[in-house]
């Protein structure tokens, strides 16, 4: 009998946790955005188009075509900057245009 998969999410949430836990850090869960999600917030809500997406967040673009037809999920800092991309998309532009005028990171 296969194991649903928020049996599986829930397993791994707990050991990621744990290993925090072990290491002195701090833990917490950044919700995990669907295939629907994160499409509705570069379509609806930022109004671009995936080339648009990707070259204003650095993003490649097949990686976000893969999480936009579920064929993969964000983990770890990808999960952590879409929630703030989803919260603050004009200071996430803001500080990425500050490094390339700087001339630290070439987006």
């Amino acid at each position: 009998m296969p194991v649903p998969e928020k049996v599986l999410a829930g397993i791994h949430d707990a050991l990621v946790h744990h290993s925090n836990v072990n290491r002195g850090g701090r833990s917490f869960s950044v919700k995990l955005r669907s295939a629907e999600d994160i499409r509705r917030l570069r379509c609806e809500r930022l109004r671009m188009t995936q080339a648009e997406f990707a070259l204003q967040f650095g993003i490649p673009i097949r990686t976000l075509q893969k999480w936009e037809q579920g064929e993969r999920e964000p983990e770890g800092p990808a999960r952590a900057y879409l929630a703030v991309i989803e919260q603050i998309p004009e200071a996430v532009v803001a500080a990425l245009r500050a490094e390339l005028n700087d001339g630290v990171v070439a987006v």
